[in-house]
């Protein structure tokens, strides 16, 4: 049996084309479903049933350095949102087997403006209606 190892330098994120680069260190790269596959029920003499949702909707928390010049790029989809409402993208994300993909994604909310003696992190919150997954092991 190998040894696995991560290299999360090998992570590829992709927004409207362009590559994420300046990762935070830790988690950088958070994607959660909105809501659960499936609600169940259950009657009161314990006959249960379950029904499906259909809501691929997502959130994508991408953590950025703050000298990272793709901050400028999710900006500029945020503006273009903001004024147009043309800022939606195309959103990639893949490590190894996993992947991630939405047809459009946008700026859910703008990361927080912090300044302090060490470089801060931009927390960019992405949404997607239409999140397709696979999850695989290293």
């Amino acid at each position: 049996m190998t040894q696995a190892t991560y290299n999360g330098a090998a992570v590829e994120i992709i927004c409207g084309g362009f590559r994420a680069h300046g990762l935070a260190d830790g988690d950088f790269l958070v994607i959660e479903e909105d809501e659960s596959r499936y609600s169940k029920d259950i009657g009161s003499d314990g006959e249960g049933s379950r029904s499906k949702l259909n809501n691929y909707g997502a959130t994508i928390t991408l953590r950025l350095k703050g000298t990272s010049d793709f901050n400028s790029i999710l900006s500029a989809f945020a503006q273009a949102d903001k004024y147009s409402d043309g800022g939606s993208f195309p959103f990639f994300a893949k490590y190894e087997g996993s992947i991630y993909t939405a047809g459009a994604c946008w700026v859910e909310k703008m990361p927080s403006g912090t300044f302090a003696r060490e470089e801060s992190v931009r927390e960019w919150v992405l949404a997607t209606t239409n999140l397709i997954q696979e999850v695989a092991g290293v």
